[in-house]
């Protein structure tokens, strides 16, 4: 059974100080270990979810950034293929490329840079998934690339009801790093407006099976993420909602293993009286 420790009360504020106390840019990045963290970012709040499987070694790497004085939120997602100790040797590689390339807000621009050095060291074979999102405060608006990543999911308020992010017009871009140096990463956007939600997770949840061997698939993910919403309602701290998440999963897989880590990123814009001390200068 997945146990979720309860982050209330304890949310780690990664959000920038105020002016007259600024403090620098923060990262929350890690990976491969079991965590549960709840975290406030620039205009958002998030719960962060990662459960290995099996063994403390493999892909998953996450990243959390808000720099002082900045109304941005970054968060990043990467999935490095395979299991064990060569994978998380490959992550720990990566590590210093999302601290290296930490300033740079344009998601499709951040995973080019990634790729085109993980092209030059990884080893032969290795990908690696990812996703770069950039949340802006100011307008209430996500911009986000995918490379490879299953597709963000959106609750939005006014029709109560889980979709999925699609891209405007289908193209050949969005490869996983390490494909091709020269691979293209396209940018698209949404708006978020009070009580709207996202789901971010890795393809270790979409690839969970059931007793009968089936997938779940992004389908299955939409659907798990619906009846736990209805069921705990919107409005529920976020906790709750990943709680009611997990003991669907359980479900689900019938007390079969994980066959790859699992990251859950849920995320929801903070209400207006939570923004009013943030600063107004330009990320």
């Amino acid at each position: 059974m997945i146990d979720l420790p309860n982050p209330e009360g304890s949310a780690r504020d990664l959000a920038p100080a105020r002016p007259d106390n600024s403090r620098g840019c923060v990262e929350l990045l890690g990976g491969n270990e079991l965590r549960t963290d709840a975290v406030v970012l620039p205009g958002l709040e998030l719960l962060l979810i990662a459960r290995p499987a099996g063994s403390p070694a493999g892909g998953d790497l996450y990243c959390l950034h808000s720099c002082g004085g900045h109304t941005l939120a970054k968060i990043v997602l990467l999935d490095i293929s395979g299991h064990g100790q060569r994978s998380a040797l490959v992550a720990h590689a990566i590590h210093p490329l999302l601290h290296r390339f930490s300033r740079e807000t344009e998601p499709g621009r951040f995973l080019d840079l990634v790729n085109r050095q993980f092209a030059e060291f990884s080893p032969h074979g290795f990908l690696a998934t990812s996703l770069c999102a950039v949340y802006d405060s100011r307008r209430g608006e996500l911009r986000y690339a995918n490379g490879g990543q299953p597709r963000i999911l959106i609750w939005q308020a006014t029709n109560r009801h889980w979709t999925t992010l699609m891209p405007a017009q289908q193209s050949d871009c969005g490869l996983p790093l390490g494909v091709t140096a020269t691979a293209c990463y396209e940018e698209e956007s949404v708006l978020l407006h009070p009580g709207d939600m996202l789901l971010v997770f890795s393809d270790g949840v979409i690839e969970t099976r059931n007793a009968a061997g089936e997938f779940l698939g992004p389908g299955g993910v939409e659907r798990l993420a619906q009846d736990c919403t209805d069921e705990t309602g919107a409005a529920s701290p976020l906790a709750a909602l990943g709680r009611a998440f997990l003991r669907r999963l359980e479900q689900c897989r019938g007390g079969l293993d994980f066959q790859d880590n699992i990251t859950l990123l849920w995320a929801r814009p903070l209400p207006a009286e939570r923004l009013a001390g943030a600063s107004a200068e330009p990320g």
